[in-house]
């Protein structure tokens, strides 16, 4: 096993940031998961530094962390178990059972960093030579306002109703390449976009999220399997990394309408849409159209050209992002769905009756309803709600009430994955 004989560390204040220097002796080149050890170990000792300029206690901030996640990783195993064999785990071997624990106990302290989320406050880190052999040093910056954030969320038990917004850019180029802006790929013209949005987000957070990122690698991957999943299956997928949060699509195309070299004219114009989207339930939660912006450049070389484009994209969807704080407030956290499948129906009338009908009786947990499928013999509808599922249950055993022009009884059916309620007409 790789050995850190000791470590030593060094800390200092800066106004709009925290910066640790931390200096271990190493006795091997560091692989990537000592790295990240290693930083985790430097951001914990930030935290406790600096805790009481922020003005928390920082051993009851630790306190308060360490009982969070203990409480965390019970639920975590329990689900763990259930994932792999299934609801009947009570049965299972004792030796299987206890190779799995023993595996997730292993992971623990990965499950740990993941849930203090206090990574996602680190702004940047290097490592640097320390000048003395076989130690090394660790610059790390922390971003204020994320750390003040989680400390006053473990500290006082405030749950926001997101924990996070992603940021996924997406923009489409006509007439033009990439490479015609001097750029190898996309990324070196979306990257300092997407920053600079997350930069500007984080800094007017909306009061309903808890945190602001942008999603690429690991969560790029999720995202692209998210959108080929149905309701169905993401409402019985397992606890992730993105539960109860939202995904923020900045889709825009972007086309290159005059272009003379000779005289360095370039004229481009972009629109597109912004999409707020619910990542439990695929709910679209707001939706934004960006307007047709036009902007000529004459007279300009590529490098200014490229940064001021760059600035005009980037201010396009500010004044909606803008309205979010305020409509995420009084919008329903609609934290749960439920398919209906509807038979017995006479017609389209009849279904798009009960809809309505429920609607209104199921105005009390905020609930929505969106139409899915629709056949002769069926019809089935997605149900968005907020509160806990009695709630609804409670809503379906009226529907004999319901003033329609059919009389409906209610089937609870299980599909393998979630159950299924059905309005089968008598």
């Amino acid at each position: 096993m790789k050995k850190l004989a000791y470590l030593y560390l060094f800390l200092m204040a800066f106004s709009a940031y925290a910066q640790l220097e931390y200096q271990a002796e190493v006795t091997t080149t560091l692989d990537e998961t000592e790295k990240k050890n290693i930083l985790f170990a430097a951001t914990i000792k930030a935290v406790e530094k600096f805790s009481p300029e922020l003005g928390f206690d920082p051993v009851d901030f630790k306190k308060k962390l360490d009982l969070k996640f203990a409480q965390f990783f019970v639920e975590y195993k329990e689900m763990k178990l259930t994932e792999k064999f299934g609801k009947g785990k009570e049965s299972l071997d004792v030796d299987a059972k206890e190779n799995l624990l023993k595996a997730l106990d292993a992971e623990k302290n990965v499950e740990f960093q993941k849930f203090s989320r206090l990574l996602d406050t680190v702004q940047g880190y290097h490592f640097k030579a320390s000048g003395t052999p076989n130690k090394s040093i660790i610059d790390v910056k922390l971003d204020r306002l994320k750390l003040t954030r989680i400390l006053k969320r473990i500290t006082t038990g405030e749950k926001k109703t997101y924990s996070k917004l992603w940021i996924i850019p997406e923009i489409r180029i006509e007439n033009f390449s990439w490479s015609d802006l001097g750029f190898e790929k996309e990324a070196t013209f979306i990257h300092p976009l997407s920053e600079s949005w997350q930069k500007w987000i984080n800094e007017n957070l909306p009061e309903p999220i808890e945190d602001v990122g942008i999603c690429t690698g690991i969560c790029s991957t999720f995202f692209e399997n998210w959108e080929q999943k149905s309701v169905d299956e993401l409402l019985a997928q397992p606890l992730n990394d993105y539960k109860r949060g939202l995904w923020s699509k900045v889709s825009l195309t972007l086309r290159r309408t005059h272009h003379n070299p000779s005289l360095a004219e370039n004229t481009f114009e972009w629109s597109g849409k912004l999409l707020i989207l619910d990542i439990d339930t695929k709910r679209i939660v707001q939706s934004y159209d960006l307007p047709l912006e036009k902007k000529e450049w004459r007279g300009v070389e590529q490098k200014s050209l490229n940064s001021a484009l760059a600035s005009r994209i980037y201010r396009t969807p500010l004044p909606f992002f803008k309205e979010l704080d305020t409509f995420l407030k009084s919008a329903h956290s609609l934290n749960r769905a439920s398919r209906l499948v509807i038979k017995g129906h006479k017609n389209m009338g009849d279904v798009l009756a009960l809809i309505e009908t429920l609607k209104s009786r199921g105005a009390a947990i905020g609930l929505e309803i969106k139409l899915d499928k629709m056949s002769s013999g069926e019809a089935e509808v997605i149900c968005f709600y907020q509160g806990e599922e009695k709630s609804f249950m409670d809503l379906l055993s009226k529907v004999k009430e319901l003033k329609s022009s059919t009389s409906y009884q209610v089937v609870d059916e299980f599909n393998g994955s979630v159950h299924v309620l059905k309005l089968v007409g008598e």
